[in-house]
């Protein structure tokens, strides 16, 4: 199911433009790292660095380690610093989350796939976001790991050097990004709550951390956070509120619904602002990325809590009643996930 027509016209972006651009990154993930050629290895030879003593290596066998080794160096010649390991992870991941909104905006097949893919690597990162997306397309519970919950309380964005080496004792490296390095970016604060505040189990096995959090520094906070750069305060009430109603409380879901509004409203407006860049924005390389996958994230879960929970869940109609086009393209595409169409 792709966007609506009024969408799109809101959006005056051509359809046949965005499914290229889907097909333009699934390309690009595809591509491997470029193999040494022969100038290459004829220079590697000449510096001394080709091997370390091995008579004869087969450059393209990916399970020897000296071959593997081989390669980097000389690859690595031409490019400076070697990548960091995670890097070409985190670059894939972007890529692939990207293609899949576009996928997803347009009705192209493997949209879903392309959000799933997406998922494990940035979970292979180590970031939250990961499960967060998982989450929101699956249905199914990210195991929100319970003191990644209970940090949210128990620590604070901002760390000294000097309590560096403690904090690291107390949380183990997760990914090929630590912990320590993730816990203090309010995205991935953002992506540990709503995704825990969507799992039943989770909630109750850590109802008192749950209480605690409105009381966490996050529920005050004034930082900017994501594509529609509202503070992290609201989004907290926003997590909160997804947290009550999967407890089945419906008197929640007013307020969550005036929260997810004053973030469509402002992803809306940043929207409208980028197509001011119209270079850029018929090509469908904005600055600003044309789905919020927090905010999608954010009504596919509570749709789903709706729905679990028996009560009255989002439609089209109700977000068109208040909202305007260009706000409701996040919200659209989080109904399709939550619906899985």
């Amino acid at each position: 199911m792709s966007l609506p027509d009024e969408l799109w016209q809101a959006l005056n972006l051509d359809p046949a433009v965005v499914a290229d651009r889907a097909s333009f990154l699934a390309a690009y993930a595809g591509l491997e790292e470029p193999r040494p050629n022969v100038g290459d290895l004829i220079e590697l030879a000449a510096s001394g660095q080709a091997s370390d003593g091995k008579p004869v290596v087969d450059l393209l066998d990916d399970d020897d380690h000296e071959a593997r080794a081989i390669r980097e160096r000389a690859g690595s010649r031409d490019r400076g610093e070697p990548m960091a390991p995670w890097a070409r992870t985190g670059e894939l991941a972007s890529t692939w989350s990207e293609c899949a909104v576009a996928r997803l905006m347009i009705g192209a097949a493997g949209g879903q796939d392309a959000l799933l893919r997406a998922a494990r690597m940035y979970q292979t990162l180590g970031l939250p976001f990961g499960s967060l997306l998982y989450a929101a397309v699956t249905g199914a519970s990210a195991r929100t790991a319970a003191w990644q919950l209970a940090a949210l309380v128990a620590d604070r964005p901002q760390r000294t050097v000097a309590d560096q080496e403690q904090f690291q004792d107390r949380y183990p490296e997760e990914g090929l990004i630590g912990w320590q390095h993730v816990s203090g970016a309010p995205t991935q604060q953002i992506s540990i709550l709503l995704t825990a505040a969507a799992d039943p189990e989770v909630i109750e096995q850590n109802a008192q951390v749950i209480a605690d959090l409105q009381y966490a520094p996050q529920a005050s906070g004034i930082t900017p956070v994501g594509t529609t750069a509202q503070p992290i305060a609201l989004w907290w009430a926003a997590g909160l509120g997804l947290a009550a109603l999967s407890r089945g409380d419906g008197d929640a879901r007013a307020g969550v619904l005036d929260q997810i509004t004053e973030l469509a409203q402002a992803h809306g407006r940043q929207l409208r602002y980028a197509q001011l860049d119209t270079y850029h924005w018929r090509r469908a390389q904005a600055q600003v990325d044309l789905v919020d996958l927090h905010l999608a994230g954010l009504v596919a879960l509570t749709d789903r809590a709706l729905r679990n929970s028996r009560l009255e869940a989002w439609s089209e109609d109700e977000f068109q009643a208040i909202l305007p086009p260009l706000a409701r393209v996040s919200l659209n595409l989080g109904l399709e996930l939550s619906r899985g169409q």
